[in-house]
C-alpha cells in the first residue's frame, strides 16, 4: 500500500501561488496513455480525470493521506454508476499510473 502524506503552506500572500508545484493534468494524461497497453477513450479518460479530481480536491482534502485502493474504489464506483464496461484492473493501473506521474513531477506538497 502506497500512504503519501500531503502537507500545504500555512498562509499565503496575494503574489503567492497556493502550490509549488501543480499538478500538471495534461501531461499525466499523456503519461498514462503513453504507459498503458489498452484502449481508453476521451470519454473514458474524462469520467476518470474528473472522478480522480473529485476525490483529490473534496474527499482527500489538504493533508490527507493517499490510499489507492480507496482512489480506484471510488473511480470503479462512478463507472459503475454510468453503467460503462471497464475493468477494475485497468482503473488501478491509471490510478497508479497518475499517482506515480503526480510524484515524479513533485505534485505531492511538503513544507
Amino acid at each position: 500500500m502506497k500512504r503519501i502524506d500531503i502537507h500545504t503552506k500555512k498562509s499565503l500572500n496575494d503574489d503567492e501561488e497556493r502550490y509549488n508545484n501543480p499538478i500538471n493534468e495534461n501531461a499525466v494524461e499523456i503519461y498514462v496513455r503513453n504507459n498503458i497497453n489498452f484502449k481508453l477513450t476521451d470519454d473514458y479518460w474524462s469520467l476518470i480525470n474528473n472522478s480522480f479530481s473529485h476525490y483529490w480536491n473534496n474527499i482527500l482534502g489538504i493533508g490527507g493521506y493517499i490510499i489507492n485502493e480507496e482512489i480506484v474504489e471510488y473511480i470503479y464506483k462512478k463507472i459503475v454508476d454510468n453503467k460503462i464496461i471497464f475493468g477494475k484492473e485497468k482503473v488501478e493501473k491509471i490510478v497508479n499510473l497518475m499517482l506515480d506521474k503526480i510524484e515524479a513531477d513533485g505534485g505531492f506538497l511538503n513544507d
